[in-house]
């Protein structure tokens, strides 16, 4: 008789969403290559990112982010002396069974295009994380999706504002944005790990320092493909908040964090490793971290709405020295640019 495999566990607790999906949630199967490139606007012209006190200089690998995330979110529950095998919000539970776990119909759901991937992110962040957000903060949290920049250039990007709903003296006080930048599964998987020649160029992968302030230098190509294409569109994300840090690349199964990190004058866009949503057993992915995407979202609008208790602590010393160490030879341009 064969073996059959162990039916999936809906999440119940806040212990539960600690783990990552137990199904194989999401499915890509996009039949057209969209374009990974970026195009500059002329200067001037509407859709710039606006002016901050600092410059950008590069985007790069920063592996202890998942880390410092999950610890921000344990900290505040240690601190408001919330049990971690305190029940979530029954609607959350249901929804996560009819619309993510899925056991009647047995297969993942499929994303077939960018546009499907971010509807179904949005509705995952108003079904499961601000309902969790709303227990944990004690606040009633509304969410608003706010419709793209197409000034930018970006046709795959999303922001997320969250809100104070009702409270006085400052009802409906705008307390987060999340900003998120769809892209199927082919794109990732071919900008990230590998080096890829577009118009005659070798363009970086997307888990190597990039230098980010080519779209705003003078003399280099108006158009940025792989790795540095999505880098800056994670980045012009986050610029274009007057409450951004947080970015995410989505594209189902995957994901990706992206910080924008200050030190002295300069910003970076400090990037998580690549992401599995579901605890994918398979060889092809082993490499993947598995991470939950519920627990991750919960922490960094809680840490942004409410850093008394919830607060994600920034890099280490050593962290920000590499950091530095790494901005230095971008500025030096002995990495991060594309090489002909």
């Amino acid at each position: 008789m064969a073996l059959q495999a162990p039916a999936p566990t809906v999440p119940r607790t806040l212990a539960d969403t600690l783990q990552p999906l137990p199904y194989p949630t999401y499915a890509s199967r996009s039949q057209t290559m969209s374009t990974t490139g970026w195009t500059r606007r002329k200067r001037g012209e509407a859709g710039d990112a606006p002016a901050r006190p600092v410059e950008p200089v590069c985007s790069l690998p920063e592996f202890s982010m998942l880390g410092r995330v999950r610890t921000g979110l344990l900290q505040g529950l240690q601190l408001r002396s919330i049990p971690i095998n305190t029940p979530i919000p029954p609607t959350v539970a249901t929804w996560l069974d009819s619309r993510i776990i899925n056991p009647s119909l047995g297969r993942p759901i499929e994303i077939t295009s960018e546009a499907i991937g971010l509807e179904f992110f949005g509705d995952l962040m108003d079904n499961a994380v601000v309902p969790i957000v709303s227990m944990l903060s004690g606040e009633t949290i509304g969410m608003k999706r706010v419709d793209p920049n197409l000034t930018q250039g970006q046709k795959g990007d999303r922001k997320y504002e969250f809100v104070r709903v009702g409270r006085d003296p400052q009802p409906n006080q705008l307390l987060k944005v999340v900003c998120a930048e769809g892209k199927t599964a082919k794109n990732v998987r071919r900008t990230y790990g590998t080096k890829r020649r577009v118009g005659g160029k070798m363009w970086p992968s997307l888990d190597e320092p990039i230098d980010i302030s080519l779209f705003k230098a003078a003399g280099l190509p108006d158009t940025l493909e792989g790795g540095s294409a999505m880098a800056v569109k994670m980045l012009l994300q986050v610029e274009g908040t007057k409450v951004g840090r947080w970015a995410i690349l989505w594209s189902p199964p995957y994901f990706m964090l992206g910080e924008r990190f200050v030190e002295r004058t300069d910003a970076f866009l400090l990037c998580s490793p690549l992401c599995a949503l579901h605890n994918d057993p398979s060889q092809e992915n082993m490499w993947l971290a598995k991470e939950s995407i519920i627990a991750l979202l919960v922490a960094i609008v809680l840490s942004e709405a409410f850093p008394e208790d919830y607060k994600i602590p920034d890099p280490d010393r050593g962290t920000v020295a590499h950091i530095l160490r790494i901005a230095q030879q971008v500025k030096l341009r002995k990495c991060g640019q594309p090489m002909d």
